[in-house]
């Protein structure tokens, strides 16, 4: 291997990795968000605790699903969240309203969201449940 690739193939796949894994976490919210979008109140939900802790718990268990370098580290596990809002809700809202959410950290709500949204995703990937529901539901039933 030329001195110039060293440590290239390794930066290459944690990029696909970290795509993977956002693109799954992204399409999991976006699937249940679908089926809801028509709820009364949606757009009050959406901007929710449980919703955003959600949103975080997902993007947070796909990086730690995936072993992406760099979990548990605070600022590259923010930049993964943020990638993960952008994917999810787009540039232009995406970084806010994931800098937002953080505001919501200790907020009961927020961490259940959080917590069910990170085992949520897990268990999708451990193959213990067919399809995460825990956001369709919670939207449907306030």
């Amino acid at each position: 291997m030329a001195f110039w690739k060293f440590g290239k193939k390794e930066s290459t796949d944690n990029n696909k990795k970290i795509f993977t894994a956002i693109d799954i976490g992204s399409f999991l919210i976006d699937f249940q968000l679908k089926t809801v979008g028509s709820t009364p109140g949606f757009d009050e939900l959406f901007h929710s605790p449980f919703v955003r802790g959600y949103f975080v718990g997902v993007f947070s268990g796909a990086m730690q699903a995936f072993k992406i370098d760099g979990y548990g580290d605070d600022v590259k596990t923010m930049a993964f969240l943020v990638g993960g809002h952008v994917a999810l809700i787009g540039e232009k809202h995406g970084f806010t309203y994931a800098m937002d959410s953080l505001k919501f950290q200790g907020h009961k709500d927020y961490d259940l969201g959080n917590r069910l949204g990170g085992q949520e995703i897990i268990a999708f990937f451990n193959k213990e449940i067919v399809v995460p529901r825990q956001l369709r539901d919670y939207i449907i039933g306030n």
